[in-house]
Protein backbone atom coordinates (compact mmCIF):
# COMPACT_ATOMS: atom_id res chain seq x y z
CA UNK A 1 0.00 0.00 0.00
CA UNK A 2 2.96 2.69 0.88
CA UNK A 3 4.96 1.71 -2.30
CA UNK A 4 1.63 1.97 -4.55
CA UNK A 5 0.63 5.23 -2.75
CA UNK A 6 4.38 6.78 -2.93
CA UNK A 7 4.74 5.54 -6.77
CA UNK A 8 1.35 7.00 -7.66
CA UNK A 9 2.39 10.44 -6.24
CA UNK A 10 5.46 10.52 -7.59
CA UNK A 11 4.22 9.75 -11.52
CA UNK A 12 1.44 12.40 -10.82
CA UNK A 13 4.03 14.99 -9.96
CA UNK A 14 6.57 14.01 -12.61
CA UNK A 15 7.64 16.34 -15.32
CA UNK A 16 7.10 14.86 -18.92
CA UNK A 17 9.44 14.06 -21.95
CA UNK A 18 8.25 13.68 -25.70
CA UNK A 19 10.06 10.61 -27.39
CA UNK A 20 9.29 9.16 -30.96
CA UNK A 21 10.47 5.97 -33.12
CA UNK A 22 13.53 7.91 -34.18
CA UNK A 23 14.77 8.64 -30.67
CA UNK A 24 17.36 6.68 -29.28
CA UNK A 25 17.06 5.99 -25.36
CA UNK A 26 19.25 4.11 -23.06
CA UNK A 27 18.45 2.93 -19.01
CA UNK A 28 21.13 2.55 -16.37
CA UNK A 29 20.49 2.12 -12.82
CA UNK A 30 22.52 1.59 -9.83
CA UNK A 31 25.72 2.22 -10.66
CA UNK A 32 27.00 3.04 -7.04
CA UNK A 33 29.96 5.05 -8.28
CA UNK A 34 32.54 5.09 -5.09
CA UNK A 35 36.00 6.40 -4.22
CA UNK A 36 37.71 3.68 -5.33
CA UNK A 37 38.56 1.47 -2.12
CA UNK A 38 38.08 -1.72 -1.48
CA UNK A 39 33.92 -0.68 -0.62
CA UNK A 40 33.36 0.55 -4.01
CA UNK A 41 31.26 -2.41 -6.12
CA UNK A 42 31.62 -0.08 -9.55
CA UNK A 43 35.37 0.66 -9.84
CA UNK A 44 35.70 -3.46 -11.21
CA UNK A 45 33.15 -2.65 -13.86
CA UNK A 46 34.23 0.67 -14.62
CA UNK A 47 36.37 -0.19 -17.90
CA UNK A 48 33.58 -1.66 -19.53
CA UNK A 49 31.33 1.20 -18.46
CA UNK A 50 33.41 3.65 -20.03
CA UNK A 51 33.16 1.76 -23.23
CA UNK A 52 29.59 1.34 -23.25
CA UNK A 53 28.60 5.38 -22.36
CA UNK A 54 31.37 6.25 -25.42
CA UNK A 55 29.69 3.91 -27.56
CA UNK A 56 26.07 4.83 -26.60
CA UNK A 57 27.46 8.67 -26.82
CA UNK A 58 28.54 8.29 -30.68
CA UNK A 59 25.60 6.51 -31.52
CA UNK A 60 23.49 9.44 -30.40
CA UNK A 61 21.65 8.17 -27.49
CA UNK A 62 20.15 10.05 -25.03
CA UNK A 63 21.00 8.59 -21.18
CA UNK A 64 18.58 8.24 -18.54
CA UNK A 65 20.26 7.09 -14.88
CA UNK A 66 17.88 5.78 -12.67
CA UNK A 67 18.81 6.44 -9.40
CA UNK A 68 21.88 5.76 -7.12
CA UNK A 69 24.20 6.12 -10.00
CA UNK A 70 26.82 7.54 -6.95
CA UNK A 71 26.99 5.64 -3.67
CA UNK A 72 26.46 8.46 -1.16
CA UNK A 73 25.48 6.30 1.61
CA UNK A 74 29.17 4.41 1.47
CA UNK A 75 30.78 8.29 0.70
CA UNK A 76 30.07 10.47 2.00
CA UNK A 77 32.37 13.36 0.13
CA UNK A 78 31.08 13.32 -3.20
CA UNK A 79 34.20 14.75 -4.60
CA UNK A 80 36.46 11.54 -3.51
CA UNK A 81 33.67 9.93 -5.90
CA UNK A 82 34.48 12.70 -8.90
CA UNK A 83 38.24 12.01 -8.16
CA UNK A 84 38.13 8.46 -8.64
CA UNK A 85 35.90 7.96 -11.51
CA UNK A 86 36.68 11.61 -13.77
CA UNK A 87 36.59 9.81 -16.63
CA UNK A 88 33.24 8.72 -16.22
CA UNK A 89 32.08 12.08 -15.14
CA UNK A 90 34.01 13.28 -18.05
CA UNK A 91 31.57 11.22 -20.70
CA UNK A 92 28.48 13.04 -18.57
CA UNK A 93 29.54 16.26 -19.16
CA UNK A 94 29.49 15.85 -23.10
CA UNK A 95 26.11 14.00 -22.86
CA UNK A 96 24.83 16.94 -20.75
CA UNK A 97 26.09 19.43 -23.52
CA UNK A 98 24.13 18.25 -26.10
CA UNK A 99 21.03 18.18 -23.89
CA UNK A 100 21.04 14.36 -23.63
CA UNK A 101 21.83 13.56 -19.41
CA UNK A 102 18.68 13.35 -17.17
CA UNK A 103 19.40 11.85 -13.71
CA UNK A 104 17.03 10.44 -11.14
CA UNK A 105 17.96 10.51 -7.90
CA UNK A 106 17.74 6.90 -5.58
CA UNK A 107 17.55 5.94 -1.81
CA UNK A 108 21.65 6.17 -1.99
CA UNK A 109 22.13 9.51 -3.73
CA UNK A 110 18.81 10.44 -1.66
CA UNK A 111 20.84 13.74 -1.20
CA UNK A 112 20.23 15.03 -4.56
CA UNK A 113 16.51 15.59 -3.85
CA UNK A 114 18.11 18.77 -2.38
CA UNK A 115 18.21 20.83 -5.36
CA UNK A 116 20.52 23.05 -3.27
CA UNK A 117 23.02 20.04 -2.36
CA UNK A 118 22.95 18.88 -6.71
CA UNK A 119 24.04 22.63 -7.42
CA UNK A 120 26.65 22.41 -4.93
CA UNK A 121 28.08 19.22 -6.46
CA UNK A 122 27.19 18.26 -9.83
CA UNK A 123 27.19 22.11 -11.59
CA UNK A 124 31.04 21.09 -12.74
CA UNK A 125 28.92 19.40 -15.40
CA UNK A 126 27.85 22.55 -17.13
CA UNK A 127 31.53 23.88 -16.97
CA UNK A 128 32.15 24.53 -20.99
CA UNK A 129 35.69 24.91 -20.00
CA UNK A 130 35.91 21.27 -19.57
CA UNK A 131 34.86 20.27 -23.24
CA UNK A 132 37.16 19.29 -25.93
CA UNK A 133 36.15 20.98 -28.85
CA UNK A 134 34.96 23.84 -30.08
CA UNK A 135 32.00 21.92 -31.31
CA UNK A 136 31.13 20.84 -28.25
CA UNK A 137 31.12 24.05 -26.41
CA UNK A 138 28.71 25.68 -29.04
CA UNK A 139 26.12 22.46 -28.58
CA UNK A 140 26.34 23.19 -24.92
CA UNK A 141 25.44 26.67 -25.21
CA UNK A 142 21.86 25.44 -26.18
CA UNK A 143 21.60 22.86 -23.05
CA UNK A 144 20.26 24.25 -19.93
CA UNK A 145 22.23 26.17 -17.48
CA UNK A 146 22.05 23.27 -14.53
CA UNK A 147 21.81 20.08 -13.92
CA UNK A 148 18.74 18.98 -12.44
CA UNK A 149 17.77 15.65 -10.20
CA UNK A 150 14.64 14.38 -10.39
CA UNK A 151 12.37 11.92 -8.22
CA UNK A 152 10.73 10.85 -11.65
CA UNK A 153 10.29 11.04 -15.27
CA UNK A 154 7.22 10.52 -17.45
CA UNK A 155 8.32 9.61 -21.19
CA UNK A 156 5.65 10.16 -23.50
CA UNK A 157 5.41 9.20 -27.51
CA UNK A 158 4.85 11.61 -29.65
CA UNK A 159 2.65 9.86 -32.14
CA UNK A 160 0.36 7.22 -29.73
CA UNK A 161 0.28 8.95 -26.30
CA UNK A 162 1.82 5.98 -24.85
CA UNK A 163 3.51 6.59 -21.08
CA UNK A 164 6.80 5.19 -19.98
CA UNK A 165 7.19 5.82 -16.36
CA UNK A 166 10.57 6.47 -14.83
CA UNK A 167 11.61 6.13 -11.28
CA UNK A 168 14.04 4.54 -9.24
CA UNK A 169 11.91 1.76 -6.82
CA UNK A 170 12.83 2.52 -3.86
CA UNK A 171 9.63 4.57 -2.80
CA UNK A 172 7.21 3.40 0.30
CA UNK A 173 10.82 0.88 1.70
CA UNK A 174 11.15 2.20 5.23
CA UNK A 175 15.00 2.27 5.04
CA UNK A 176 15.25 3.39 1.88
CA UNK A 177 12.93 6.04 1.61
CA UNK A 178 11.01 7.27 5.13
CA UNK A 179 14.18 6.80 7.02
CA UNK A 180 16.19 6.97 4.32
CA UNK A 181 18.88 8.74 6.74
CA UNK A 182 19.18 6.21 9.21
CA UNK A 183 19.96 3.55 6.51
CA UNK A 184 22.83 5.83 5.25
CA UNK A 185 23.84 5.66 8.67
CA UNK A 186 23.77 1.90 8.94
CA UNK A 187 25.05 1.52 5.73
CA UNK A 188 28.07 4.12 6.08
CA UNK A 189 29.07 3.84 9.66
CA UNK A 190 28.47 -0.10 10.31
CA UNK A 191 27.89 -2.29 6.72
CA UNK A 192 30.27 -0.61 4.78
CA UNK A 193 33.55 -1.27 7.56
CA UNK A 194 32.52 -5.43 7.94
CA UNK A 195 31.91 -5.41 4.21
CA UNK A 196 36.03 -6.02 3.88
CA UNK A 197 34.94 -9.72 5.92
CA UNK A 198 32.33 -10.15 3.32
CA UNK A 199 29.25 -9.02 5.22
CA UNK A 200 26.28 -8.31 2.64
CA UNK A 201 24.44 -5.20 2.96
CA UNK A 202 21.06 -6.33 4.86
CA UNK A 203 19.39 -2.67 3.94
CA UNK A 204 19.41 -3.82 0.22
CA UNK A 205 16.74 -5.79 -1.73
CA UNK A 206 20.23 -6.77 -3.91
CA UNK A 207 21.70 -8.79 -0.94
CA UNK A 208 18.27 -10.79 -0.83
CA UNK A 209 16.77 -12.65 -3.63
CA UNK A 210 13.43 -12.83 -1.61
CA UNK A 211 13.59 -9.22 -0.84
CA UNK A 212 14.02 -8.48 -3.83
CA UNK A 213 11.25 -10.40 -5.41
CA UNK A 214 9.08 -8.51 -3.00
CA UNK A 215 9.93 -5.14 -4.18
CA UNK A 216 9.70 -6.21 -7.91
CA UNK A 217 6.39 -7.94 -7.57
CA UNK A 218 4.81 -4.72 -5.30
CA UNK A 219 6.45 -2.47 -8.96
CA UNK A 220 4.98 -4.82 -11.15
CA UNK A 221 1.66 -5.15 -9.17
CA UNK A 222 1.37 -1.04 -9.88
CA UNK A 223 2.13 -1.56 -13.42
CA UNK A 224 -0.57 -3.55 -13.92
CA UNK A 225 -3.01 -1.92 -11.60
CA UNK A 226 -2.38 1.52 -13.59
CA UNK A 227 -2.03 -0.37 -17.04
CA UNK A 228 1.61 1.51 -16.72
CA UNK A 229 5.03 0.41 -18.44
CA UNK A 230 7.31 1.62 -15.80
CA UNK A 231 11.10 0.81 -15.79
CA UNK A 232 12.71 1.14 -12.52
CA UNK A 233 15.75 -0.30 -10.71
CA UNK A 234 16.86 -0.36 -7.21
CA UNK A 235 16.82 -4.33 -7.05
CA UNK A 236 19.51 -4.75 -8.61
CA UNK A 237 17.80 -7.80 -10.82
CA UNK A 238 16.88 -7.01 -14.45
CA UNK A 239 13.28 -7.51 -15.05
CA UNK A 240 11.56 -7.67 -19.02
CA UNK A 241 8.07 -8.84 -19.22
CA UNK A 242 6.32 -10.58 -21.99
CA UNK A 243 3.57 -7.93 -23.73
CA UNK A 244 0.99 -9.96 -21.84
CA UNK A 245 3.02 -9.44 -18.40
CA UNK A 246 2.36 -6.34 -16.29
CA UNK A 247 4.70 -3.88 -17.81
CA UNK A 248 7.77 -3.76 -14.80
CA UNK A 249 10.91 -3.35 -16.70
CA UNK A 250 14.59 -3.02 -14.83
CA UNK A 251 17.83 -2.28 -16.38
CA UNK A 252 19.78 -4.59 -13.19
CA UNK A 253 22.82 -2.61 -11.91
CA UNK A 254 26.39 -2.24 -13.44
CA UNK A 255 27.73 -3.59 -9.98
CA UNK A 256 27.44 -7.52 -10.96
CA UNK A 257 30.48 -9.44 -11.20
CA UNK A 258 32.53 -8.57 -14.00
CA UNK A 259 28.95 -7.36 -16.14
CA UNK A 260 27.15 -4.66 -16.51
CA UNK A 261 23.12 -4.22 -17.62
CA UNK A 262 20.94 -1.92 -19.44
CA UNK A 263 17.59 -1.32 -21.08
CA UNK A 264 17.71 0.31 -24.77
CA UNK A 265 14.83 1.98 -26.64
CA UNK A 266 15.26 2.79 -30.19
CA UNK A 267 13.41 2.56 -33.64
CA UNK A 268 10.17 2.11 -31.32
CA UNK A 269 11.36 -1.32 -29.56
CA UNK A 270 12.61 -1.74 -26.36
CA UNK A 271 15.32 -4.84 -25.44
CA UNK A 272 17.62 -5.55 -22.72
CA UNK A 273 21.39 -5.79 -22.96
CA UNK A 274 24.34 -6.87 -21.22
CA UNK A 275 28.21 -6.06 -21.21
CA UNK A 276 31.06 -8.35 -20.38
CA UNK A 277 34.97 -8.87 -20.73
CA UNK A 278 35.32 -11.25 -23.43
CA UNK A 279 37.57 -12.23 -26.13
CA UNK A 280 38.74 -13.00 -29.32
CA UNK A 281 39.93 -15.81 -31.54
CA UNK A 282 43.38 -14.62 -31.07
CA UNK A 283 43.04 -13.89 -27.35
CA UNK A 284 42.73 -9.58 -27.36
CA UNK A 285 40.05 -8.84 -24.20
CA UNK A 286 37.08 -7.05 -25.80
CA UNK A 287 34.03 -5.95 -24.12
CA UNK A 288 31.00 -8.14 -25.91
CA UNK A 289 27.70 -7.40 -25.80
CA UNK A 290 24.61 -10.18 -25.36
CA UNK A 291 21.00 -9.10 -25.67
CA UNK A 292 19.06 -10.73 -22.70
CA UNK A 293 15.56 -10.07 -23.93
CA UNK A 294 13.66 -8.22 -26.86
CA UNK A 295 13.62 -6.43 -28.97
CA UNK A 296 10.30 -5.75 -28.73
CA UNK A 297 8.03 -3.34 -29.77
CA UNK A 298 6.57 -0.53 -27.69
CA UNK A 299 3.29 -0.83 -29.07
CA UNK A 300 2.68 -4.00 -27.89
CA UNK A 301 2.37 -3.10 -24.17
CA UNK A 302 -1.00 -1.19 -23.96
CA UNK A 303 -1.17 1.45 -21.86
CA UNK A 304 -4.12 3.39 -20.13
CA UNK A 305 -4.51 7.10 -22.17
CA UNK A 306 -3.83 9.57 -19.04
CA UNK A 307 -3.88 13.10 -20.18
CA UNK A 308 -0.88 14.99 -18.89
CA UNK A 309 0.78 18.55 -19.12
CA UNK A 310 4.08 18.53 -21.19
CA UNK A 311 6.92 20.29 -19.55
CA UNK A 312 10.04 19.18 -20.86
CA UNK A 313 11.29 18.78 -24.57
CA UNK A 314 11.75 15.73 -26.78
CA UNK A 315 14.24 13.21 -25.76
Amino acid sequence: MLTAARLTRVFKSSPEISFDDRSRLVFFSDCHRGDASWADNFADNESVYTHVLEEYLRRGFTYFELGDGDDLWKTGNFADIRNAHAHVFDLLRKYHSERRLHLLWGNHDHERSNPVYVKRTLQFLSDTRQLASVKERRRHALSPEGVRVREGIVLRHARTGQTIFLVHGHQGSILGDWLWWLGMVLVRYVITPLQVFGVKDPTSPAASPRRAGNVGGKLAQWAAGRKQMLIAGHTHRWAFPKPEEPAYFNPGCCVSPRAITAIEIAGGKIALHRWREGSDARGYMKVVRDTIAGPVRLANYLTMDIPRRRVSSPA
